[in-house]
């Protein structure tokens, strides 16, 4: 530990101080730090078409997906409760939104396996919020069955707050979003957070 905090960095350089244990942490670091980047540059420019839902993985009848703390703040704003509800989209709308997702993958040279390699050569195989296209990509390695649809929590008056989707929404036309782009805007939460 004493000497990681011995490294001065200046700029993108190590300090010429370094022993070569710790260049060579420095050198990870910042490769590791480019990758990252670049997997954020991928993301942000794959122009997947905005859209409010979600894409989650079910393995085992078991649903694959992380409950963040950010949604702790939704669930206090609507009096929902812990434990996330999902309705699946109708058959032909899953098909088209994960075709959808599938062609922007091969459009920017990659498949599933290969976005998974690339996020785990950059350290972002965990679960991140706001990014479920992500997120459930990754899940899908360890197997199981991509899903899209609609996901939010249980109000104490009995009905669910559909945070991403909604619960009568059929037809891909409910969940693509018109007129909304950018990469932090594709999959925003109706709360805005």
């Amino acid at each position: 530990m004493e000497s990681i905090t011995r490294i001065v960095f200046f700029g993108l350089f190590p300090s010429p101080h370094l022993n070569k244990i710790e260049t060579k942490c420095f050198l990870y670091a910042i490769r590791n730090q480019l990758q990252q980047q670049q997997l954020i540059v991928i993301m942000t420019e794959m122009a997947f078409p905005p859209f409010d839902g979600h894409f989650w993985v079910e393995r085992d009848g078991v649903i694959i997906d992380t409950e963040f703390k950010e949604y702790d703040y939704i669930k206090k704003a609507h009096g929902a409760k812990d434990g996330m509800k999902y309705k699946e989209a109708d058959a032909m709308t899953q098909k088209i939104m994960i075709s959808i997702m599938m062609k922007v993958l091969e459009k920017n040279g990659l498949n599933c396996e290969s976005f998974r390699a690339l996020s785990a050569s950059c350290g972002m195989l965990k679960p991140m919020f706001r990014c479920c296209i992500q997120n459930s990509i990754n899940a899908l390695g360890e197997g199981g069955v991509l899903k899209f649809g609609s996901m939010g929590w249980m109000q104490p008056n009995g009905k669910v707050w559909w945070e991403f989707g909604g619960e009568d929404w059929t037809g891909v036309g409910k969940f693509l979003k018109e007129g909304r782009v950018g990469y932090m805007d594709w999959n925003t939460t109706k709360s805005g957070i």
